[in-house]
């Protein structure tokens, strides 16, 4: 399994439903209600993220939140612009 390493240095696993769970956050924010279209972002984007872990002993969370946003971008730009609004606030 994948260690997914923040940017304070702390270590977690790779957590496929954490993901799906802040893409849906997400696409709630946006006001994209269309459950299956949101189900469609969230496999798509889930299998990306998945992977590109693949493999790895570990991966920035950085590099990993980049290539989400990228996916998302390509698919809904709503929900990614709605991600970013909520990373802006965590700051």
């Amino acid at each position: 399994m994948t260690d997914v390493i923040k940017k304070d240095g702390r270590r977690e696993r790779f957590d496929e439903e954490k993901l799906k769970a802040s893409i849906m956050a997400a696409a709630r924010e946006a006001g994209v209600m269309n459950r299956r279209w949101v189900k469609d972002v969230i496999e798509n984007v889930s299998a990306s993220a998945i992977a590109f872990s693949r493999g790895k002993k570990e991966v920035e969370a950085k590099k990993l939140r980049e290539m989400i946003l990228s996916d998302l971008d390509k698919l809904e730009v709503k929900i990614a612009d709605a991600w970013r609004d909520f990373d802006k606030k965590e700051k």
